[in-house]
């Protein structure tokens, strides 16, 4: 606990002098300095807290932490902060109580956390952003603050309930059913994950990349790389190689099947529950649950909480294959993860164990989308396929993406998006075939550029 305290004061501090530093000259020597001595003096108290923990240092470091949030507050509302910043200090000063109160355990406080105006306000900000031009966000706006304070009252008084979701069918190119959940829904959705996820964060083992602030496909694909080169040994050949690039090494590419529907609501609560101390949280989550799927099976995709859930229950597959098996070069995006290995039997094996314990969470590997291939052959993942000494975009994601470009509706940020993600291939002459070959640059490695069609 102290270790992660003292790693909370350095963040802060390391956020707090520049921040000061912006502020205009008339502040920075009254509410700059005052927030600066703050600072030093909660570290100052922990380091105190060190030598000699008791609930009288505790207290004093809480009321500190309270002080400087009323300050972070008031620098926000006066404009010598931005809202990120805010929202960055706030983040951190939260942790730091939590861990104060808790020593790092189950959170047991949180849903005045989640009730609280300032959490209703950060979430509505995530909710809305990229969004505003929707009628229902524009609505929601046109009184925002008797919104809040309705939807505040609501969840304190737990009559919160979530209207119906508008459920609608995508296929691209696998059929999806997507359900998207009415606009104060989407801002509860944020108000939860904005207090807990942190606490679930903490968890999370470094090569799980999915629905984390400065992780994602892109740095999933960056960190396969370097796998890939100690699972060849840095690209060591097979004996009798046929070619050059026809190195050795193994890999394990894995996908659960039918996911999200196949989550059972009460294995899931049992494992939020072990993080989660406050049977009112539970009871709210619980209630989203239910509203989206009351046979109380399955999470509806769509929703950020579905996605929050069925990305942390994973965990315990990170745990098992960390403690268990002691997989070394293994990465996971959601449902679908990849191990490497020099020996494909041991993979095999591995899969065998693997699927006898996802029986325990209610889930099974895909039989079809679960196999063990050489690294020479190429590894299909998020969206490329990976070879030995290149990168190149799916066909599928080729033939959906040309299906795309070829609409009038599509706007340039979209298309800006799309070839920005191109460039983590080697898809010079694609671009260059669709006209966009001007904007390209390739990212990642740094390999020459190459198509694949």
């Amino acid at each position: 606990m102290y270790t992660k305290l003292f790693q909370k004061n350095y963040d802060l501090l390391r956020w707090l002098y520049p921040a000061v530093n912006h502020m205009p000259k008339s502040q920075r020597f009254v509410l700059g300095n005052r927030m600066e001595t703050l600072g030093l003096g909660i570290l100052e108290a922990t380091i105190g807290l060190t030598e000699r923990d008791s609930r009288i240092v505790r207290h004093r470091i809480l009321v500190r932490i309270q002080q400087l949030q009323t300050l972070v507050r008031l620098s926000k509302d006066l404009s010598f902060l931005s809202f990120k910043q805010y929202e960055h200090a706030s983040s951190i000063l939260e942790e730091m109580r939590h861990l104060l109160q808790t020593g790092g355990g189950r959170m047991d406080k949180t849903f005045e956390q989640i009730c609280s105006f300032r959490n209703l306000e950060s979430a509505y900000r995530k909710a809305r952003k990229g969004k505003r031009a929707h009628p229902e966000v524009a609505a929601f706006e046109l009184d925002v603050e008797l919104n809040l304070l309705e939807l505040k009252r609501e969840l304190e008084s737990q009559t919160y309930r979530p209207r119906p979701l508008r459920e609608f069918v995508i296929r691209d190119p696998k059929t999806r059913r997507i359900a998207v959940p009415d606009f104060r829904d989407r801002v509860v959705h944020h108000t939860i994950c904005n207090v807990i996820a942190p606490h679930f964060e903490r968890s999370f083992i470094n090569d799980s990349y999915a629905n984390r602030k400065n992780f994602g496909t892109h740095k999933a694909l960056a960190r396969f790389n370097v796998f890939k080169r100690k699972a060849s040994q840095n690209n060591r050949l097979v004996p009798h190689a046929l070619y050059s690039a026809m190195v050795s090494g193994f890999c394990l590419k894995a996908d659960i099947s039918r996911y999200f529907a196949s989550i059972d609501h009460r294995l899931l609560m049992n494992f939020i529950s072990k993080r989660i101390d406050d049977p009112r949280t539970i009871a709210l989550i619980q209630t989203i649950l239910k509203a989206a799927r009351p046979e109380g099976k399955g999470l509806p995709l769509g929703n950020l909480t579905s996605q929050f859930f069925a990305n942390a229950y994973l965990g315990q597959l990170d745990d098992f294959m960390k403690h268990e098996l002691r997989a070394r070069w293994y990465i996971r995006y959601v449902d679908d993860f990849v191990i490497l290995h020099l020996s494909g039997s041991v993979l095999k094996q591995w899969k065998r164990e693997i699927d006898t314990f996802l029986i325990s969470l209610g889930l099974r590997l895909h039989p079809e989308k679960s196999k063990v291939r050489p690294l020479h052959g190429g590894i299909s993942l998020l969206g490329f396929r990976v070879f030995p000494h290149h990168r190149l975009l799916k066909k599928t994601t080729v033939r959906t993406w040309k299906r795309r470009l070829s609409q009038d509706s599509v706007s340039q940020e979209t298309i800006r998006g799309w070839v920005t993600h191109a460039r983590w291939g080697n898809t010079y002459r694609l671009l260059q075939r669709i006209g966009l070959s001007s904007t390209h640059r390739t990212l990642g490695d740094g390999n020459h550029t190459e198509i694949q069609e």
